[in-house]
């Protein structure tokens, strides 16, 4: 996944909600050497872009990939 400078930068509080966690826990995430999650620190803002958020989570997955399925369209 390539990424642009267009592309949306999530703040602490939205990753944290998307992710089900205390900001507070992916703050520590960022402190941690090396850092658990790729992130922008701009001044002291920290900044989470999506592409990479996704590929991030993917490396953590545990077990096989889940199996897609078409949906369904009932008429």
């Amino acid at each position: 996944m390539t990424a642009t400078l267009a592309e949306r930068l999530l703040t602490v509080r939205e990753l944290a909600d998307v992710l089900g966690i205390a900001p507070a826990t992916l703050l520590d995430w960022c402190e941690r050497k090396p850092p658990e999650v790729p992130h922008f620190k701009i001044g002291r803002a920290i900044r989470f872009r999506e592409s990479e958020v996704l590929t991030w989570l993917e490396s953590c997955r545990r077990g096989p990939a889940p199996v897609r399925r078409p949906l369904e369209v009932v008429g």
